[in-house]
């Protein structure tokens, strides 16, 4: 999308605890917290699993942001 002039949020993939393990990251849920305060909140989570745009969830909030990343 990008490459073609259309505006792209920034973001990162974070693994739960089994698959950071397998694929041999350290991007665990907390770093996700993490990663969400240094943008700023309100951030959208969105499950890695699904695309064009089904499954996302707007956090306003650090608490919703852990629960929903947890759920996916």
């Amino acid at each position: 999308m990008q490459e073609r002039g259309y505006p792209v949020a920034e973001g990162k993939t974070v693994f739960e605890d089994n698959w950071a393990k397998a694929v041999k990251s350290n991007r665990k849920i907390p770093y996700a917290i993490k990663y969400a305060k240094h943008l700023g909140y309100p951030v959208i989570v969105k499950p890695n699993s699904k695309s064009q745009g089904s499954g996302y969830v707007w956090s306003g909030i650090k608490k919703n942001c852990f629960r929903f990343a947890r759920n996916f």
